[in-house]
């Protein structure tokens, strides 16, 4: 009976030291009705509040919001971000609720600076979205014939980037990373001839909309327009932008079919070579080949054990996807951003090398491969690539060149025709090309040329590369091409996209 009449504030302080190790006061609150009055968030939002701060990261947030966040709006979150760790260990994929905990996911992901995801690797997040996107795309193969664009979808994708490392996916058996990546094929492959282009507006016309077999066929999903997303934000609404959902399935894809490159046996050793006198490449400085792996997501930097080290600053994922952060929180209209280019001039210039995926068949027609998934082209080899990369500017969208400068600062200079940014080579710019990557308006960009230095050609093969990067987004396209006839070609016409 005392413990009943303890003031306030003692029986506040006992709920919190109570729930410091593990963070749920669900059996305080069942001991009887007055304590779980006393304790509700309504009339103790403060006791939510010391929790929030103590498991959750919120320094993130006490940076970019100017907004005073209230031990209400605290402890509204904190209800809303436990029963959504909840969801995640009973594999709870309801439609009534998923949009809401998806988009809390991914907001405690890019405020994380070891906290946040510590709790969500705890609940199990990597097995819950990998469950998660086999189930919606395998259910959207089976109703559509194809995965949709659809918010919920990329959402799931990305946190799948995020979440998920190499080592989770090598554990899964062969057929299930090969189903995975059959599912997401048509968005790594296809996504350029989706019957819906777009993914800026949501698609209107009666198809999308229609129930029936034949609309619902050609129907691909939609996603709302930048700014447009309305989501719960620390217990108020928000206008953010959902992430693009085909750069997910693209990063996600090649860390399902990353593979080790295995040193090709015609390669000699270097004692061969220094006795032939041939200033090739031995198979000792092939190993440095076989080394690359994709970065990913989760790993980058090989920062993922501070994940569970909350005193070691050097892991940030705030601060890590501090662009990605702004971008989704903020509340401005599209056309009211402060927009910077994505592509600094003279970055790329250079020696490259490294390993890329291809594969010999054409990007193939969506409508051709329907209820089909595992036809659609797979990245069938890994190879070794090395080139020499030149840039030519053809334009600029306002006139000036920004370049590259100490103290991470740019100057600009006037331009008035097209500039090598690569000094060491005296050859005249080649002429603009014309390589379609979307189908939206010309955008200015930059003309890539580049080619297999003559001591890597026995073992990259000798190719000459041309190829845009594009200002808009820093899309970077190059077509290869053998350089003789006699140059055995590695898939023709493969393009090469990073």
């Amino acid at each position: 009976m005392y413990f009943t009449t303890a003031p306030a504030d003692a029986l506040e302080n006992i709920a919190f030291h109570l729930s410091t190790d593990t963070p749920s006061l669900l059996p305080l609150l069942q001991t009887n009705r007055a304590i779980n009055q006393c304790l509700s968030v309504k009339k103790c939002p403060q006791l939510y509040a010391r929790l929030f701060r103590f498991h959750f990261n919120l320094d993130c947030v006490t940076r970019r919001l100017r907004a005073p966040l209230t031990d209400e709006r605290l402890a509204s979150e904190f209800v809303q971000r436990f029963q959504v760790l909840r969801h995640i260990r009973l594999r709870h994929f309801s439609e009534d609720s998923l949009r809401t905990s998806l988009w809390t996911i991914y907001i405690m992901i890019m405020e994380s600076d070891g906290l946040n995801e510590r709790l969500l690797l705890t609940a199990g997040i990597s097995e819950y979205i990998l469950g998660l996107v086999t189930h919606r795309l395998g259910n959207e193969y089976i109703k559509h014939g194809w995965p949709l664009v659809t918010e919920i979808n990329a959402l799931a994708l990305w946190i799948a980037c995020l979440t998920t490392s190499p080592k989770q996916l090598a554990s899964k058996r062969p057929q299930v990373r090969d189903e995975m990546h059959d599912l997401l094929r048509p968005f790594i492959i296809a996504f350029g001839r989706y019957p819906v282009m777009s993914t800026e507006t949501p698609t209107t016309s009666s198809s999308s909309t229609s129930t029936s077999t034949e609309a619902s066929s050609d129907y691909t999903g939609s996603i709302p327009s930048a700014g447009a997303c309305e989501v719960l934000y620390y217990s108020t609404i928000m206008k953010m932008s959902c992430p693009n959902i085909y750069s997910a399935a693209i990063l996600f894809g090649f860390l399902i079919k990353q593979s080790h490159l295995e040193t090709p046996t015609h390669v000699p050793p270097r004692a061969i070579r220094e006795a032939m006198q041939n200033p090739g490449l031995a198979a000792e400085d092939f190993l440095a080949f076989t080394q690359y792996q994709m970065p990913t997501v989760m790993e980058s930097d090989g920062s993922l054990p501070s994940l569970f080290n909350v005193a070691d600053n050097q892991f940030s994922r705030s601060m890590m996807h501090s662009d990605d952060y702004i971008r989704a929180i903020s509340e401005c209209a599209p056309n009211t951003f402060n927009y910077a280019h994505a592509y600094a001039p003279g970055v790329l210039t250079g020696v490259w090398d490294g390993q890329y995926m291809d594969s010999p068949y054409p990007v193939p027609d969506l409508g051709s491969f329907r209820n089909r998934p595992s036809e659609f082209p797979n990245f069938i080899s890994r190879r070794p690539m090395q080139f020499r990369l030149r840039e030519y500017m053809d334009s600029y969208p306002d006139g000036n060149l920004p370049t590259p400068s100490r103290g991470g600062r740019r100057t600009r200079r006037g331009t008035s025709r097209p500039t090598s940014l690569d000094a060491s080579v005296g050859s005249q710019p080649e002429p603009a090309l014309s390589i379609a990557t979307d189908a939206s308006p010309p955008s200015p960009s930059a003309t890539l040329t580049a080619e297999t230095q003559s001591f890597h050609e026995q073992t990259c093969g000798a190719f000459r590369y041309t190829g845009k990067v594009r200002f808009r987004d820093g899309l970077i396209v190059l077509k290869r091409e053998p350089v003789s006839f006699f140059t055995i070609s590695l898939g023709p016409g493969a393009d090469l996209k990073r």
